[in-house]
């Protein structure tokens, strides 16, 4: 049985006010406060949150090189195939290997961009029976699928964001329930559930 969309929102306010927002507002590159190891650190944390550190090779000391690369990305023309998949090929010479990281890619560019940084995921693409390893084609397919899905995902957003204010922490900005990239996100956790 498939996940409602008011549960996938739910899990993933849940995700966002447990780490995500904290990730966010370190690794905004509007934000330069932050010194480098906490940034570094929190590229650790999410390669460790997101199981993208799942091979043989990573290592904690390679993530300052890393980061200096991760901070270099620059999003041209609103593509996000060609900067996942250039960043790809950067982290494997960090790590010294030949393996695809699109996945590893995607995850922390998301948290750089977010949308229209797309996650690329090995759930994600079972649920959408995608079969091939093309990120741009993957992403034409996503998006494909999330369109279906779209009204579907904006009403269940809108009922979370009709909650209570006991619901939520004080302070939070039930806006982000109306942002772009959070109903992507809520696709992506759809998508995860499904596929696993």
């Amino acid at each position: 049985m498939s996940p409602t969309f008011e549960y996938c929102t739910l899990k993933l306010l849940n995700m966002y006010i447990k780490e995500e927002k904290a990730f966010l507002d370190i690794l905004s590159p509007n934000l330069n406060s932050h010194v480098e190891a906490i940034k570094v650190n929190t590229l650790y944390k999410i390669s460790i949150l997101y199981s993208v550190h799942r091979f043989k090779g990573f290592k904690k000391e390679k993530m300052k090189t890393l980061f200096s690369a991760y901070n270099k990305v620059e999003l041209i023309n609103n593509n996000p195939a060609d900067v996942v998949n250039s960043f790809s090929k950067d982290i494997a010479n960090v790590f010294e290997t030949e393996r695809s990281f699109i996945s590893m890619s995607s995850k922390l560019l998301w948290f750089k961009f977010k949308s229209p940084v797309i996650i690329y995921d090995t759930r994600a693409k079972k649920a959408i029976k995608y079969k091939s390893d093309n990120y741009a084609e993957y992403i034409k397919e996503w998006e494909k699928q999330y369109l279906k899905k779209q009204a579907q995902i904006k009403t269940a957003c809108n009922n979370v964001a009709k909650l209570d204010k006991s619901f939520f922490y004080s302070g939070f900005n039930r806006k982000i329930l109306q942002e772009k990239w959070f109903h992507e996100r809520v696709f992506d956790i759809y998508l995860w559930e499904i596929g696993g």
